[in-house]
């Protein structure tokens, strides 16, 4: 009887294991999915955003237009601009 117990037990937890390790695995997919539409979106709008900013509009006008926070809109044109300066370097003169 108590070899049992222990079995049905022992049973129940992998089962239990199993069902959160399902629930972790879509939340982590879903998480990825989220990333890459987040990529997406920022290489959308990265470009227009530098030339705004270029031509005078604020971060913070940029920020009110968007919905985007200005400290986020700040790091991506520094981001941007850091990668640019980079690539430059990179090339043979």
């Amino acid at each position: 009887m108590r070899r049992n117990i222990s079995h049905v037990l022992l049973e129940a937890t992998q089962k239990k294991l199993s069902e959160w390790t399902e629930k972790v695995k879509s939340a982590v997919e879903l998480k990825e999915q989220e990333l890459k539409t987040y990529e997406e979106k920022k290489q959308l709008l990265i470009s227009e955003l530098i030339e705004a900013y270029e031509k005078g509009v604020s971060i913070r006008e940029l920020a009110r237009i968007t919905g985007i926070s200005n400290a986020t809109l700040g790091r991506w044109i520094k981001e941007a601009k850091e990668k640019e300066k980079q690539r430059s370097a990179d090339r043979p003169s």
